[in-house]
């Protein structure tokens, strides 16, 4: 219980130092704090948990991905459609925070469910059927995904499922976030949206068709 402890006292001065702006946050100040560890056991352990991490501490959100996504979309349509597109995706994604099964599905995967998921609920009439097959082309080439992608597909329902279950009432369209032009190069990389293998859950017995596809 005690190492448990550690871990988590760790990891959370880890995401401080990454995430915030404290000036004075050293492991000292931080043993201070939890009064419980010495300032050899948190840096001996912050070591351990970056190691293991191999120092990859900014991974991308879901939410960055989707700005990515938007991107694609032709110029004449940024300004009615990614909005709409933004703010239904952002809430799809927002659901998954509290569905264990979504843990090992890579943050491209659902991000590119969630868009796809929120393009059919945009009418003819504001993104005509042309430009939203070219789009939706546009973005499965982008990750490396195709069209009739088992964990795309099933990732799309479980999205579908949590959202016609919240009862969370419809926001007011907020503002896509910017893309700076260093960033909008990452769709063109062909991320794949499948997960590696390293980055599956343990095994557990379930019925579970997203943890069964990703074991």
């Amino acid at each position: 219980m005690r190492e448990y402890q550690l871990v988590a006292i760790t990891s959370v001065y880890i995401a401080v130092k990454v995430r915030e702006s404290a000036k004075n946050m050293s492991a000292s100040t931080w043993s201070q704090i939890s009064r419980l560890y010495s300032v050899q056991e948190i840096t001996a352990c912050e070591r351990d948990l970056l190691a293991t991490l191999g120092w990859r501490l900014n991974g991308r959100t879901p939410f960055q991905f989707i700005s990515y996504i938007l991107e694609l979309l032709p110029d004449s349509e940024r300004s009615t459609v990614a909005p709409r597109l933004w703010q239904e995706s952002r809430r799809q994604v927002e659901l998954t925070i509290e569905d264990y099964g979504f843990v090992p599905v890579r943050s491209s995967c659902l991000a590119v469910a969630s868009v796809l998921n929120s393009l059919d609920g945009i009418p003819q009439e504001v993104f005509s059927s042309d430009k939203r097959v070219k789009f939706t082309q546009e973005v499965l080439a982008a990750f490396g995904v195709k069209s009739d992608s088992p964990m795309i597909k099933i990732v799309r329902n479980r999205l579908l499922e949590k959202a016609a279950k919240s009862s969370s009432a419809p926001e007011e369209v907020r503002e896509v976030p910017s893309v700076s032009p260093a960033e909008k190069r990452i769709v063109n990389t062909g991320l794949p949206c499948q997960g590696s293998k390293k980055r599956r859950m343990a095994r557990r017995v379930s019925s579970d068709p997203l943890e069964e596809l990703n074991r």
